[in-house]
């Protein structure tokens, strides 16, 4: 057993209060949560869950604004496993499917249309054959001597 010396003892920093009323004539949802917990006594006391589900959803803020960032960031990994555990419980008892990932893809290339280009004038062509004939002819006579 772990005993604490008089120096040592935790000091008590805070007291937490949870109270609310509801009228018996309207149905909150707190009300459906808090006769699930009492149903279900594994799940703890009902100030515990509280206090547990308030931890998980703020201590990662708190301590990175208030202490060092690495002991913010472990605490963020565990609230998020725990959340994400707790999201899986919840699709399995709904028999909600898991959403479909999202993968970053390159944006489709749009294909251009081919340009049309410009045809030729009928002058343009037969300054073209008879610039091959020429080339042609003069590759010819070199051949030949």
């Amino acid at each position: 057993m772990h005993t604490f010396s008089q120096d040592k003892k935790p000091k008590l920093l805070k007291q937490i209060s949870l109270r609310k009323s509801f009228y018996s004539n309207t149905r909150d949802n707190l009300i459906h949560a808090i006769e699930y917990i009492e149903d279900h006594p594994d799940i703890g006391h009902i100030n515990h869950v509280i206090l547990e589900s308030f931890r998980t959803l703020y201590a990662p803020l708190g301590l990175l604004e208030n202490s060092e960032s690495i002991e913010a960031r472990r605490v963020a990994l565990q609230s998020i496993a725990v959340l994400e555990a707790h999201i899986k419980f919840l699709r399995e008892e709904f028999d909600m499917p898991e959403p479909v990932p999202t993968q970053v893809m390159a944006p489709p290339v749009t294909m251009m249309p081919p340009q049309p280009q410009p045809q030729p004038k009928k002058e343009e062509i037969s300054e073209a054959i008879s610039d091959a004939q020429l080339a042609a002819n003069l590759f010819n006579s070199f051949n030949q001597d």
